[in-house]
């Protein structure tokens, strides 16, 4: 068990560790704004697929 959480933790650092690398501005943030972040992002595609009218998603249902 302790194992498996180790290696959750070492793929979400190596994520955020990529994200900061891709934008300069992003050189003083921290672990708690790339969770925000993707938040954000998943909040947006989930609105996103509600409101679309023809989804394959939706539609394999």
């Amino acid at each position: 068990m302790d194992t498996t959480l180790a290696m959750f933790r070492r793929l979400a650092v190596s994520l955020f560790i990529h994200w900061r690398a891709q934008d300069s501005k992003r050189a003083k943030t921290t672990l708690a704004d790339f969770h925000e972040e993707m938040g954000l992002e998943n909040q947006r595609r989930a609105f996103s697929l509600v409101n679309s009218h023809k989804s394959r998603t939706l539609e394999s249902s």
